[in-house]
C-alpha cells in the first residue's frame, strides 16, 4: 500500500481517531463490532473474565455533552489510555468508571510527543485518580517484545454492530472483548505523508468468513471471536498471553478503512500503540512502584509490582489496595520509601531484615509487622502518618530519626528501639500485649505519648542518657533500666511491687552529674532497686549521688535493694527526702581489696575464715569475700583459693603444701556447727544435724 492511496487512507485514519474522541454517550448500550455469525453474549462473557477487569470506561462531561473512551487500570490509582481521549479536556471533567463505580481524575498526563495525530505513534496518556479503585485488580504491563502473529484479546466499550453492518451510531457503552491476530507493525504501513508509521504501532485486520479478499494481512481465516474496535474503544487494552498470564501489550488508538465507508465492517483495520515502547515513561510518571496483588504474595516476586521487577534499594513502594492481605518478606530487603495508603496489610518478615528510608501510613490503614527473632525493620528517615502500626514477633523495629504516628502504635512483642537523638510522637501506644517486649530509648532520644503507658511484667524499658519521655502516666510492673544519667519522665511514674529499677551508678559520679531519673509529676516508688558499679571501681571517701529527683509529690520506697556488683569494703545507705532519693557511698572500698580478704587487712588468713564461718548463710558484707552481698560457699572457696596470700606482691606467707593443709582444716572447721545461747541446735553447711 503506497502513494496517494496510502495518503487517502491516512486521512481517513485521522478522522476516525477524532470521531472516537468526540463520540457522544447516549447510554449503556452494546459496544464493539463482532462477527455476524457469532452470539454477542460470547464477546461480553470474554470481556467480563477476571483477567480483563482492569479495562473500564474513561468518560468526560463538558458543557452538557460527554465523551466516551476506554482505559486500563495499571496501578490502583492510575489509568492508561489514549492521549487523544485527554486533549482539550479539563481534569475535573474526567472520571474512570468500572463495576458501576466512578472515580474522578486527579491529574491528566499526555505524552509530550503526542502532536494531536495518532499517526506519530505517541497516542498514550495517563490518568491519576483521586483514590485507588477498590474493586479492580490492575493489569500487568508487558515488558518484553512479542513476535508478530501473536493472538491478542482486545477489550473496550466502543460502538457495536456486526461485520456486515459495521458500527452503529449510539450503541456504545457496554464492555466487550474479541480476538485478533497482530499482523504487522507500523513500519510495514505508510501514513498520510507516505512514510511508515512508527514500528511500535501494531495493526490487525477484520477477517470476513464470507470473503477472503477482505483480509489484508496474514491468514484470511477469522478467529472464533474475530473482533474490530470502533468509536469508544480508544484507550482500551490489547492483551497477549505471556508466561501463563494475560499482559497488557498495546493501547487502542486508531481505526483504518480500506473502502469508502469508515464504519468498522469486514476488511477494516485496528491500530494500537505498543506499551513496551512507553514503559520507562510510564514508570517515571507513576514515580512509585505499586503493589499489584490484592490477595497477597511474596515481596520479592516481580509479578506483584507495577514495575514487574523486584524492588531495589532506591524504590518508592506503595500499597494502595483497601483489602486484607499478606506480604511475605524473605531475606535482606531494602527500599527508599514505603507508602501505605489503605488496607490491612500483614508484613511477614521471615529470616531477614528490612531497611527503609522513610515509611508513611495514611489514616485508616493498618500495618501488621511480624519480625522473626534476631531480625529487624530499620527506618532511617522517619515513620509518619495517621494509620495503625502493630509490631509482633521477637524481632525489632528501629527508628533512627523523627517519627510521628497520630494513630496507634502497638508493640505487642519484641523490641522498639529509638536510636540516639531519635524522636517518636504518638497519640496511642501499647507495649507487651502478646509477649516479652523491650523498649530501648537511646541517648537523648525523645518519646512523646499522648496516652498513658503501661509496662507490664514482661516489658523492659531502657532510658539512655538524656532521654526524655513524656506521658500522662507510666505504670511500671516490669523492668526499668537507667543506662546513663539525666533521663526525664515528663508525667507521673507509678511502680508496683513487681517492678525492678536498675541504675548504673558510675555515670552519676561525674562532676556536675544530674539525677539518674527526674519525674516531673507524682512519683510512687516500689519493688526492687538494683544498683551496679564497675569491677574496677574504688572510693577513698564518701560520695552522694541522686538516683531519683521528684519535683512533684513523692511517695513510697523500694522494698528490696540489690547490687549487681558492690566492691568489697564499700558501704552505702539510701536517703529518701521530700523530693529526692539519694545514694550515699561510704569508703574506703574498691579495687584495693584482695579476693578472700573479708576484713580488708591485705591478707587472707584464719581471721577471714572465721568471718565466713560466723556469718555463713547471712546477707551481709561482713564475711562476704566475693562482693555479692551473701556469705555462702563461694566465699569459703575464695578464702581457700587465696589462703596465705598477701596483697603486696601476692606472696604466700606459708609454703604451698601448708596452705593446702590449712585450707582443708579451715573447710572442716567451717562445716562444724556452732551453738548460740537460746538458739537451739544449728545445721551445718551440708544440713547435718549435730546431736
Amino acid at each position: 500500500m503506497t502513494g496517494r492511496g496510502a495518503a487517502r487512507r491516512g486521512k481517513r485514519l485521522v478522522r476516525w481517531m477524532i470521531g472516537v474522541a468526540v463520540a457522544t454517550c447516549t447510554g449503556d448500550l452494546s459496544g464493539g463490532v463482532i462477527r455476524h455469525d457469532r452470539d454477542d453474549a460470547a464477546y461480553r462473557d470474554l470481556a467480563n473474565l477476571p483477567e480483563y477487569q482492569a479495562v473500564g470506561q474513561v468518560r468526560s462531561v463538558v458543557g452538557g455533552s460527554s465523551r466516551l473512551c476506554s482505559g486500563t487500570l495499571i496501578a490502583p490509582n492510575w489509568v492508561l489510555t489514549a492521549a487523544h481521549c485527554l486533549t482539550n479536556t479539563p481534569t475535573d471533567s474526567v472520571f474512570y468508571r468500572n463495576f458501576g463505580v466512578s472515580i474522578d481524575a486527579k491529574r491528566l498526563i499526555v505524552h509530550p510527543q503526542f502532536n494531536g495525530s495518532a499517526a506519530n505513534g505517541y497516542d498514550v496518556g495517563l490518568i491519576e485518580l483521586v483514590e485507588p479503585s477498590e474493586l479492580v485488580t490492575p493489569a500487568q504491563r508487558m515488558r518484553d517484545l512479542v513476535p508478530l502473529g501473536a493472538e491478542a484479546t482486545i477489550v473496550g466499550f466502543g460502538l457495536t454492530g456486526t461485520g456486515l453492518t459495521g458500527s452503529i451510531v449510539g450503541t456504545h457503552g457496554t464492555k466487550r472483548a474479541g480476538q485478533n491476530i497482530v499482523d504487522i507493525s507500523g513500519s510495514s504501513l505508510l501514513n498520510d505523508d507516505d512514510r511508515p508509521y512508527p514500528e511500535f504501532m501494531l495493526f490487525t485486520d477484520f477477517d470476513n468468513p464470507l470473503d477472503a479478499s477482505d483480509s489484508k494481512w496474514g491468514s484470511s481465516t477469522p478467529l472464533d471471536l474475530e473482533y474490530q474496535t470502533a468509536g469508544g474503544d480508544s484507550g482500551g487494552g490489547w492483551y497477549i498471553d505471556y508466561d501463563g498470564r494475560p499482559r497488557l501489550y498495546a493501547v487502542h488508538s486508531v481505526g483504518l478503512s480500506f473502502d469508502e465507508s469508515m464504519n468498522n465492517d469486514y476488511g477494516d483495520s485496528a491500530g494500537g500503540t505498543r506499551v513496551t515502547r512507553f514503559n520507562s515513561w510510564i514508570d517515571q510518571q507513576l514515580a512509585d512502584t505499586y503493589w499489584m496483588n490484592p490477595t497477597g504474595g511474596e515481596y520479592a516476586d516481580p509479578e506483584n509490582w507495577s514495575s514487574t521487577a523486584a524492588p531495589t534499594a532506591t524504590a518508592h513502594l506503595r500499597f494502595a489496595f483497601p483489602h486484607d492481605y499478606t506480604v511475605a518478606l524473605v531475606g535482606q530487603q531494602q527500599a527508599d520509601r514505603w507508602t501505605l495508603d489503605a488496607g490491612n496489610v500483614n508484613f511477614q518478615l521471615q529470616a531477614g531484615d528490612l531497611q527503609l528510608g522513610a515509611w508513611n501510613i495514611s489514616g485508616g490503614a493498618t500495618a501488621n509487622i511480624a519480625v522473626d527473632a534476631g531480625h529487624f525493620v530499620d527506618v532511617q528517615d522517619g515513620l509518619n502518618g495517621a494509620g495503625e502500626i502493630i509490631k509482633s514477633g521477637s524481632g525489632a523495629l528501629r527508628l533512627n530519626n523523627s517519627s510521628t504516628i497520630s494513630g496507634r502504635l502497638d508493640i505487642q512483642a519484641g523490641a522498639l528501639q529509638l536510636a540516639a537523638g531519635a524522636g517518636l510522637s504518638t497519640d496511642s501506644m501499647n507495649w507487651g500485649t502478646l509477649g516479652a517486649t523491650n523498649i530501648d530509648l537511646g541517648a537523648n532520644a525523645v518519646l512523646l505519648a499522648s496516652s498513658q503507658l503501661f509496662a507490664g511484667q514482661n516489658v523492659s524499658v531502657t532510658l539512655g542518657e538524656g532521654t526524655f519521655l513524656r506521658t500522662p502516666a507510666l505504670t511500671q510492673e516490669g523492668a526499668l533500666s537507667l543506662a546513663g544519667g539525666a533521663a526525664v519522665v515528663d508525667g507521673s511514674l507509678r511502680q508496683t511491687a513487681t517492678a525492678i529499677t536498675s541504675i548504673d551508678v558510675a555515670p552519676l559520679l561525674a562532676e556536675g552529674a544530674d539525677a539518674a531519673l527526674t519525674v516531673i509529676d507524682v512519683t510512687t516508688l516500689a519493688g526492687t532497686l538494683r544498683l551496679s558499679l564497675p569491677e574496677d571501681f574504688s572510693l577513698l571517701d564518701e560520695r552522694t549521688v541522686t538516683l531519683v529527683n521528684a519535683p512533684g509529690q513523692f511517695t513510697g520506697t523500694f522494698t528490696n535493694v540489690e547490687w549487681d556488683y558492690l566492691p568489697l569494703g564499700l558501704n552505702y545507705s539510701l536517703d529518701y527526702s521530700e523530693h529526692a532519693l539519694s545514694l550515699n557511698l561510704i569508703g574506703p572500698g574498691g579495687v584495693w581489696r584482695l579476693d578472700g580478704d573479708t576484713n580488708h587487712d591485705s591478707a587472707v588468713n584464719l581471721l577471714d575464715l572465721s568471718n565466713v564461718r560466723n556469718h555463713f548463710g547471712e546477707t551481709t558484707s561482713v564475711g562476704d569475700a566475693t562482693g555479692d552481698g551473701q556469705v555462702d560457699l563461694s566465699d569459703l572457696i575464695a578464702v581457700r583459693n587465696n589462703f596465705g596470700l598477701r596483697r603486696e606482691g601476692a606472696t604466700r606467707v606459708v609454703p604451698e603444701p601448708a596452705s593446702w593443709l590449712l585450707a582443708l582444716i579451715c573447710a572442716v572447721a567451717c562445716l562444724l556447727p556452732t551453738r548460740n545461747a537460746g538458739e537451739g541446735e544449728k545445721r551445718s553447711v551440708f544440713g547435718a544435724m549435730r546431736r
